[in-house]
């Protein structure tokens, strides 16, 4: 109501569910009641808002007001409606339940906040994987965002120029490329055999816990590194061998050997320890000299990831008659774990091995030791398989991983990495890591599919990839279609 009131009176009931003050002269904003429900003070002159428990509004308007900063004020998920119009903010201070609720909800047009600051807690601040996403997200709403300012400015390491002498004869240039490759590869072996980082020393590896590691220690003597088999952000793996039966030996980088790293290392193969499913990689053993050369020694798996294999066969080669075997073994990978009350976290192609008289089995359990930025300095970004509320930082259940399965049929059909086709209508350039992850979030993009993919397959994936995670069918609903469609359409045996 209009009743030309300058201040709100300050002994409001500590029970107000709604409150209208719209178009009185009020400047200034006592604290008010956290119980407010609705709250409307459009056309008032207020021009600075901080430290205001709104965890309870549903409704807010403070359109057509000369409010240039907010600071510390809360909102929560029940927040349904903000109207902004007409503001010309300077700067807002927020954190990230804050900026979750405004970034779900749309800003009006014409709406220009030039300066938002994301007050993070430590943790978050030291979470690459959470500020790189918020910041990506923010950044795509918001004109400036300024993240971990507290932080001060990351570190970075001066690139160490490489010169050849483009006189030098093509001989030589190939004998130091030979002699560089064989050099990396001896060093990854040492790597492996010897990290050297100092606090490997007993009186610094006491806090780590690797008593349960002890029922699966083998003896160093009987494993032999032979392969390499690739890198990954923060693991090497090769092939080796163990009592005269091939294996797989993940190792960590010797510059990723940190405490916590190694810790979570050790966390990830007891845990695989403890799995008995014909559809996860079994762990044959652990062997290690001291915490920092830890190795994991796994079933080893001779056709390697679903993600190679894809790219080198073609839709002709591999069918759909032969892929529906593939598709069922890592759905009822899914089952098995979640009927242990475990998310896998990160299931994508990579993370799926094939072997021509085994199957297929999910792999890599060590996902809360990875993060988005380290995954992009070696491949395709991880987040491309993430459902939206992993990719927040949100509460998630294992619906995240009905969800990564969604997306892995869009490689079955496409054989390609998702998004991968979309590009930039403007400039006809590849989308931008930045842009598919804010639209992933706003439940605007999807991963292609073929068209000739089944029209079953298609719908299962869109179920699955349902943006509401209470929307998405469970592992066990998923397996129950995919069997259906495997008895109709499944080729015999294993193809690789």
């Amino acid at each position: 109501m209009n009743s030309k009131l300058t201040s709100i009176p300050t002994d409001l009931p500590s029970s107000l569910t709604k409150l209208q003050l719209d178009s009185n002269p009020i400047s200034t904003v006592p604290k008010l009641p956290p119980t407010l429900t609705f709250l409307s003070m459009a056309n008032t002159t207020i021009t600075n808002w901080e430290n205001m428990d709104f965890s309870n509004l549903t409704y807010l308007d403070i359109s057509s007001t000369p409010l240039k900063t907010i600071n510390n004020v809360t909102f929560s998920s029940k927040l349904t409606s903000l109207n902004l119009t007409n503001l010309k903010l300077e700067s807002w201070v927020m954190t990230q339940d804050t900026f979750n609720v405004v970034n779900r909800i749309s800003i009006p047009i014409g709406v220009d906040v030039p300066n938002v600051t994301l007050d993070l807690n430590e943790s978050t601040c030291q979470d690459t994987t959470r500020r790189y996403v918020l910041s990506s997200l923010c950044s795509a709403k918001f004109r400036t965002c300024n993240i971990c300012i507290q932080q001060g400015p990351s570190k970075t390491t001066k690139a160490i120029p490489a010169i050849i002498g483009a006189t030098a004869g093509s001989v030589v240039v190939i004998g130091i490329l030979v002699w560089v490759v064989v050099r990396r590869r001896n060093r990854r072996r040492r790597d492996v055999e010897s990290p050297n980082k100092s606090y490997t020393t007993l009186s610094d590896s006491r806090d780590l816990d690797m008593k349960d590691l002890a029922i699966y220690r083998i003896d160093k003597k009987d494993l032999h590194l032979e392969d390499f088999l690739g890198s990954g952000a923060f693991a090497n793996v090769w092939r080796g061998s163990f009592q005269g039966e091939y294996v797989a030996v993940k190792a960590l980088h010797d510059h990723r050997v940190a405490l916590e790293q190694v810790q979570a290392f050790v966390d990830e193969i007891a845990l695989l320890g403890k799995f008995d499913s014909p559809c996860v990689v079994r762990l044959i053993g652990a062997a290690w000299t001291r915490p920092a050369n830890l190795k994991c020694i796994m079933e080893f798996m001779d056709c390697g990831d679903l993600r190679d294999y894809l790219v080198h066969q073609s839709s002709q080669d591999f069918p759909w008659s032969a892929k529906m075997q593939h598709i069922y073994n890592i759905i009822e990978g899914l089952v098995y774990l979640h009927s242990l009350n475990i998310i896998h976290r990160d299931i994508k192609s990579r993370n799926i091995l094939l072997d021509s008289t085994k199957g297929t089995k999910l792999t890599d359990f060590g996902i809360s030791k990875e993060d988005i930025q380290a995954t992009m300095t070696v491949g395709v970004g991880t987040f491309r398989w993430m459902a939206p509320e992993v990719i927040q930082s949100q509460y998630y259940t294992t619906a995240a991983d009905v969800y990564s399965f969604g997306v892995v049929l869009s490689e079955f059909s496409t054989h390609h990495l998702p998004y991968e086709d979309l590009t930039n209508p403007s400039n006809g350039q590849p989308l931008g890591d930045t842009t598919i992850i804010v639209k992933v979030v706003a439940g605007q993009l999807q991963p292609t599919f073929a068209g000739d993919c089944p029209e079953k397959i298609l719908d299962l994936a869109q179920k699955c990839m349902a943006l509401d995670p209470n929307d998405r069918p469970n592992a066990t609903q998923v397996a129950r279609t995919v069997l259906t469609l495997l008895e109709r359409h499944s080729a015999p045996g294993y193809l690789c």
